[in-house]
């Protein structure tokens, strides 16, 4: 038995797609991690809640805890995720044509399914030649590639930005947040060289999480 399958070998990616699905909606694709829009939500909920103009698209969150935004079917997902794409068609019977970018096969399914794989792989690398990285299509895209962006460190800015405005000292906001090893003897000559490197780093969470706001009203983050 055979089967005509059209696949197409142009502009793909060596960054890695995250594919998500909805109940009711297609399976479609993140380029960045959950975490990262995450904080991009909490960052736009705090510059909302400051006055500043953030997208329209992003509703009135205020009225929203990150999870029901990131479901509704308005919002959230809806904003991040890449264009639906179909990237293997089954057909009936070979084509008249086809489009740049794809590659039409006649595959035996009757051989060994390791070996199929095997062979195509190599067709598709073959075919593609040298790699493109693949460009977002998604609406609101972070300014940054995945590897630059670390979940834990843009919590922590929020997190020292919104001790900081609540009125918290900076002191203790270090000690909150763990800046500073346990294993260093509060009030030792070691530890006041640590706290001085632990307000440093404060001050610049604080002007991280500041553009980050600035950004905001772009349509981008951090």
């Amino acid at each position: 038995m055979c089967r005509v399958v059209v696949i197409k070998v142009s502009g793909w990616t060596k960054k890695k797609l995250f594919t998500v699905g909805f109940k009711g909606r297609k399976r479609r694709a993140l380029l960045w991690r959950k975490s990262v829009y995450e904080e991009w939500f909490e960052c736009a909920k705090i510059a909302q809640a400051q006055g500043i103009k953030i997208p329209d698209q992003f509703g009135d969150l205020s009225q929203f805890d990150f999870e029901s935004w990131w479901k509704h079917p308005d919002y959230g997902f809806e904003l991040f995720c890449e264009p639906f794409m179909e990237l293997i068609h089954v057909l009936d019977s070979p084509p008249e044509s086809i489009t740049d970018g794809h590659l039409l096969l006649d595959i035996n399914l009757n051989a060994d399914e390791d070996k199929l794989i095997d062979v195509v792989t190599r067709l598709i690398k073959k075919r593609q030649g040298k790699r493109v990285e693949y460009v977002s299509k998604a609406l609101f895209q972070p300014s940054k590639v995945m590897r630059n962006l670390k979940r834990d460190s843009l919590k922590q800015r929020r997190k020292a930005w919104q001790h900081m405005a609540g009125g918290m000292k900076h002191k203790d906001i270090v000690v909150k947040l763990g800046l500073i090893p346990k294993s260093i003897v509060v009030d030792s000559d070691l530890y006041e060289t640590f706290m001085l490197s632990a307000l440093r780093k404060l001050s610049r969470y604080k002007r991280a999480f500041n553009k980050s706001l600035r950004n905001i009203p772009q349509g981008t983050f951090p």
